[in-house]
């Protein structure tokens, strides 16, 4: 048995309150804040340990027989950068499309930017 696909309605057909629009606006200019500031924090951390991780690779170079523990952390720790760029990027691009969405109606936007900010949690 095949069922058939009900239409999806446009919510900007209903005509959209003012305020929900507010509050979309609201949605995506903090979470634009978060993911600049997310951002920035991140190249505070990456660019002081890439300076300093080079000094201490060439320390532990110089040292026979030095355990490889500060690579394994240097690992670790692009991996959890990495994951974290890709939800801070994700949070961003959800903002983006929020914007676009309430500014051009767009109820297919808003919903990519809703499917986004489920990839961010």
């Amino acid at each position: 048995m095949i069922q058939e696909e009900e239409p999806q309605e446009d919510i900007f057909d209903d005509d959209i309150s003012d305020a929900d629009k507010t509050a979309l606006l609201e949605i995506s200019k903090w979470t634009r804040v978060i993911s600049a500031i997310g951002f920035a924090i991140s190249v505070m951390v990456v660019l002081p340990m890439l300076l300093d991780g080079s000094a201490a690779l060439k320390q532990q170079a110089a040292m026979p027989g030095a355990n490889t523990t500060y690579s394994k952390l240097v690992v670790d720790f692009f991996i959890n950068f990495f994951a974290a760029a890709t939800m801070l990027y994700q949070l961003y691009k959800s903002s983006n499309l929020f914007l676009n969405g309430v500014q051009q109606q767009n109820s297919n936007t808003l919903a990519q930017g809703f499917i986004h900010l489920k990839n961010f949690l």
